[in-house]
This record gives structure tokens, sequence and C-alpha cells, in this order.
């Protein structure tokens, strides 16, 4: 898989999700535009990346305030010319607490980052794919963030919403040429106890940005799935 001549853009990408993804990007080629919140580490990422040939563009970017993704956007488009992947990497998972426990501070920061942090960023690359008739926007879910799991409420709520605005944003992007997929990372353990290396599962995301996938949309797919294929 190579995403040579290919600018993918990143959200969270000093995030456990988003690191190994920001690795596996630049080795398949890709021309990475990536956000981080975290303004201090911004400029650093960005040196390091080009300081191994990595043609790369790192912007601070909050996901809670509208204004920044419209301004990370815009900013990331005007350079490059074009999105051609977006990876929504950046998501939160909240207090370990039942709906009924549930402060709404911790409620809102959750919901902002995974729902509408995600929606936000959908909604303003949308248009320049489809300007361009082209274009791969991969969503994070978890389908172990179920009711059976009885705590972790707003994560719960924000993974199961994040999966349906996936197939409604696919449905109304039908024709166009973009597609719209989400990966399910149940697989993945706490970084404490998980057995997998980023390669298990970062292929995943790669394959969805690829060409290859070019008639994959509206759908659902295990982290682990193109490794068990192949």
């Amino acid at each position: 898989m190579s995403l040579h001549g290919k600018t993918v853009v990143i959200t969270g990408a000093t995030g456990r999700i988003g690191q190994p993804l920001v690795e596996a990007c630049a080795r398949a080629g890709a021309t990475l535009a990536i956000t981080t919140r975290r303004q201090a580490a911004s400029s650093k990422l960005e040196q390091d990346l080009q300081q191994r040939g990595i043609t790369a563009a790192v912007l601070p970017c909050d996901l809670l305030y509208e204004e920044d993704v419209v301004r990370a956007v815009h900013r990331l488009s005007q350079r490059f010319g074009k999105i051609d992947v977006v990876i929504n990497a950046a998501i939160t998972a909240g207090p370990r607490l039942s709906a009924l426990n549930y402060p709404m501070d911790p409620w809102r920061e959750v919901i902002a980052t995974n729902v509408n942090g995600t929606f936000l960023v959908c909604r303003e690359v949308l248009p320049w794919m489809i300007r361009q008739q082209s274009g791969s926007i991969i969503n994070v879910t978890d389908s172990h963030a179920g009711p059976r799991d009885g705590k972790s409420a707003a994560y719960l709520v924000s993974m199961q919403t994040v999966d349906h605005l996936t197939r409604l944003l696919a449905a109304e992007a039908k024709g166009t040429g973009v597609r719209i997929n989400a990966v399910d990372i149940a697989q993945l353990a706490p970084p404490s106890r998980t057995r997998q290396q980023p390669s298990d599962w970062t292929e995943t995301f790669v394959w969805l940005a690829d060409d290859e996938s070019a008639e994959v949309t509206g759908q659902r797919i295990e982290a682990r799935a193109v490794v068990k294929a192949s």
C-alpha cells in the first residue's frame, strides 16, 4: 500500500491512536497535515518530521472550538492545495462512570471532542473533497463501548454516535467520489495491557486511505481486519 502523492490530515496526532498513525502514513509516503491540541508540541513535531525528510505541516487545533477547526482545515487546504484523506484520531475516554453518576463538565468534553470534533472536521473537509471528486474520511469507533459495559457512559454514547454519523455522511456523500468509513478499535487494549504492535492495526487505516479501498464506504471495519486477511 502506498500513499505517495496523497495529503493526509490526522487529528489528535500526539495521542495514543494518532502517534502510530502518523508514523504509518509517513512510512507509506504520505504528505502529512496534522493537528494536535498541545500547542507546545506542534512546532517540535513539525521540525522532527521535516528533519526526517517527511513533508509535513503541524497545526495546533482544539476540536472543542469550531473556529479552531475551520481555521486549521482552511490553512491546511491552502497550503497543500488538496486534502485526500482525513483520519479523525482525536478521541478521549473520559471518566469510567455510569450515566447516573457522570458530572456534566467531563461529559461535555467527551461528547465535544469525540462527536462534535469529528463532525466539524468532516463538515469542513467534505466540500474540498467533493470539489475534487475524491477523498477518504476515516473515523474512529469502538464496538466494545456498549450498554453491557455499564461504565464510561459518555464514551459509550460518543462512539455509538460516531458510528451512526459515519453511515449518515457516507449516504449523503454517495456519488461524489468521497468515501467515509469507521475503524473499530475495540481490539486495542490500554497501553499497559496491549499485545499488539502498531503495525497490527495501523494497516487498516492505511488501506482505507489507499485507492485499494476505493469501493468501500459507509462501513465499520475492525482494526485487525486487513491483517487477518493478508
